[in-house]
């Protein structure tokens, strides 16, 4: 019933139902690890940033290997602009790769995706080496990125001609 007011986006309604299973909580149910999910998007979505922390550290406490949470609290951090916080998380999602098959349901939050909000918050605070070096981590898990393709060209023709920057980017891309 959660995950229908879910698609509805009746937000409340679905948290309140998700809580109602989550008090039966078993971590090896099959479905446990989409319940913490969900109810991390949930809080995260009514506002309920103590409860969503609540739940990813419970959550990473039952999976520690489910990378996705981590990236959820590394978005949580960015959102909160606990710039500090959020490369702390997304840096451990890249220690971590990519979650078992069986928990894993957000593509490449420990490869690119983290690599790339690691480019984004560096860039954003001005750290435009930082931001190059994770831009290219990110064009490495995943060379036909347009969005950090197009953010390493900017980072690049900071320092050089747009000719040698769309060299150096060509280098990195596959033939």
């Amino acid at each position: 019933l959660g995950n229908e007011y879910y698609a509805q986006l009746k937000l409340k309604e679905a948290y309140d139902c998700y809580l109602k299973s989550y008090a039966r909580f078993t971590p090896a149910a099959g479905y446990s690890s989409k319940l913490v999910m969900r109810l991390i998007a949930c809080c995260d979505m009514l506002g309920k940033t103590a409860e969503q922390l609540q739940y990813i550290e419970e959550g990473l406490g039952h999976y520690p290997e489910y990378t996705d949470i981590e990236f959820l609290r590394g978005t949580l951090w960015l959102q909160k602009e606990r710039y500090l916080a959020a490369i702390q998380s997304y840096r451990k999602c890249l220690k971590m790769g990519e979650p078992p098959l069986l928990l894993g349901s957000i593509p490449g939050v420990g490869t690119y995706k983290a690599a790339q909000m690691l480019c984004q918050i560096h860039q954003n605070l001005g750290d435009s080496r930082a931001a190059l070096r994770y831009a290219r981590l990110a064009l490495r898990f995943s060379p036909m990125n347009r969005e950090v393709c197009g953010r390493m060209a900017s980072l690049l023709m900071e320092t050089m001609t747009p000719d040698a920057a769309a060299r150096s980017i060509a280098r990195l891309l596959p033939a």
